[in-house]
């Protein structure tokens, strides 16, 4: 589970109030836990897209064992 910080945002086009969201924690999805078959290609791209944020966040901060771990669960799916 990840930490994501809901703030007031700027108000845009109608002035209505809008919030924000901040990813705090970066934490790649179980691919175990996912049925590709069960989603819709937007989802998958959307899955694919977070991961690829998740390694190059963290990639460049791990390395050895933890690194391949981490190549191998935000690959795309």
């Amino acid at each position: 589970m990840n930490l994501i910080v809901v703030e007031a945002a700027s108000q845009i086009g109608d002035k209505r109030d809008q919030l924000s969201f901040e990813t705090l924690t970066w934490v790649p999805i179980d691919r175990r836990l996912i049925d590709t078959a069960m989603l819709a290609s937007w989802e998958i791209e959307w899955l694919d897209g977070y991961h690829l944020a998740v390694w190059e966040k963290i990639g460049p901060r791990v390395d050895g064992p933890d690194r391949d771990w981490l190549e191998a669960a935000t690959r795309p799916l």
